[in-house]
C-alpha cells in the first residue's frame, strides 16, 4: 500500500522510475537530472537497510548519454555541500552487493558485440540512496546536492536532514 509521502515509496538503489522521478527531457538532451525530497527526517543511530544507511535520502535520477565506442569505467558520483559549514562530501555510486551480479556467460565462437551506431544514446532511471554512498554525519544539516558522470553535472537540489 502506498504511503501518504511519495518519497517513502521510492525503491532505493534500484533502476526503476517512480512517481518522484524527474520527467524525461527532450530526446536530444544528454546529461543527468535529479529530484529529491526537500526534507528527510531520521533517528540518530538508526539503520534503515542491510548496507548500514542511517536514512532514506533518495536521489531520483533520469540520465541519457551517447553510447561510447569503448567501455567506460567511470562511476556516477554524488557531491553534497553542507550549506552551513561549507564542508563537501563526495562519493561514487558503486554496486552495494557486487557478489549478486554474475557476468554473462561467454559462448565459444560468439560474434563480438558491434559498436554502437553514431548518435545512439542510452537513458534510464536510478534511485541511489545518498546515505549509502556519502559518509555524511548523522546530524541535522542542509545540503546542496548534485550528481556527475562523464563530464556532465546534474541540476542541484537542496535537502534538509532533520534529526529526530
Amino acid at each position: 500500500m502506498a504511503s501518504q509521502d511519495p518519497w517513502q515509496d521510492v525503491k532505493l538503489n534500484q533502476n526503476n522510475p517512480s512517481s518522484c522521478s524527474p520527467p524525461q527531457p527532450d530526446p536530444h538532451w544528454r546529461g543527468l537530472v535529479i529530484n529529491a525530497p526537500k526534507q528527510v527526517k531520521f533517528k540518530k543511530g538508526g539503520i534503515i537497510d542491510e548496507y548500514g544507511a542511517f536514512a532514506a535520502i533518495p536521489l531520483c535520477t533520469f540520465y541519457r548519454f551517447d553510447l561510447p565506442n569503448v567501455p567506460i569505467s567511470e562511476n556516477y558520483s554524488i557531491t553534497a555541500k553542507d550549506l552551513k559549514t561549507g564542508q563537501i562530501f563526495k562519493g561514487d555510486i558503486v554496486d552495494l552487493d557486487p557478489g549478486s551480479a554474475l557476468p554473462p556467460p561467454s559462448l565459444p565462437g560468439a560474434a563480438p558485440t558491434p559498436p554502437p551506431r553514431p548518435g545512439s544514446a542510452k537513458g534510464g532511471y536510478m534511485n541511489p540512496n545518498l546515505a549509502n554512498f556519502l559518509n555524511i554525519p548523522q546530524e541535522s544539516a542542509t545540503y546542496e546536492v548534485f550528481m556527475s558522470y562523464r563530464g556532465f553535472n546534474s541540476n542541484k537540489v537542496v535537502i534538509e536532514l532533520i534529526k529526530q
